[in-house]
């Protein structure tokens, strides 16, 4: 699946191509200088925003076998983890949530709610995990 940046790097080659070919040489400055702005700020806050994101932040499997043969002590760190990563993950969606995206960043917005819905699937995943160890805690000590 092509990536957000390459997306906008082919939009920006094909579209480039397509009009310096109708534009007088005047306008193909201004149109090369637009391109070189577009490359040097847009591209890199796209890729900024994708690595903040955790693109790859899938909802994590929940293994209760594993938690059956911890100890009360490696159960109570695992807890601590898992709540310290919840926390985590909704301080940056709420960060996320809360940015002023400008009009004309096209769609910049769509990117972010996005993030925001993987990072709410992955809360929801570490919230499952959870509950998990602390039935396993429940159970075992």
């Amino acid at each position: 699946m092509p990536t957000g940046i390459s997306l906008i790097c082919t939009w920006i080659r094909s579209h480039s191509a397509s009009r310096q070919l109708a534009l007088p040489s005047g306008e193909r400055k201004r149109h090369a200088a637009r391109l070189r702005w577009m490359k040097r700020r847009v591209l890199p806050f796209v890729a900024a925003l994708s690595v903040l994101s955790g693109c790859a932040a899938l909802p994590a499997r929940v293994d209760a076998s594993g938690y059956a043969s911890m100890s009360c002590m490696e159960l109570d760190n695992a807890i601590g983890d898992n709540a310290k990563a919840i926390t985590q993950l909704a301080l940056d969606r709420g960060r996320a949530a809360g940015m002023s995206i400008p009009a004309w960043l096209l769609g910049a917005s769509a990117t972010v709610e996005a993030v925001n819905e993987r990072r709410s699937a992955r809360i929801m995943g570490l919230q499952e995990q959870q509950a998990a160890m602390k039935a396993a805690r429940a159970r075992a000590c």
